[in-house]
């Protein structure tokens, strides 16, 4: 136990504070805006729990809290941890 204890300092204290965030994110739900061009809110949603990138693209996936459907976006995107 105490290697395993010693092996996650280790692998934490060389991670900045942005990516000790994305790793205790993973599986949290996820606040999701999506922006027009001008700045607008077009829609919001809350994630079941990860949010997943499209390989290659600018989009977005990811299961929508509220309907358990599959939402996939692209565009100005701003997510944030719930």
């Amino acid at each position: 136990m105490k290697k395993i204890l010693l092996v996650g300092v280790l692998f934490l204290s060389g991670c900045t504070s942005a990516q000790r965030s994305q790793i205790g994110a993973l599986g949290g739900s996820q606040h999701i805006k999506l922006f027009t061009q001008c700045g607008t809110v077009i829609q919001e949603w809350d994630s079941n729990g990860v949010v997943h990138t499209e390989q290659g693209s600018d989009g977005w996936y990811f299961t929508d809290k509220a309907t358990g459907k599959l939402v996939r976006i692209s565009g100005t995107v701003v997510i944030t941890q719930n």
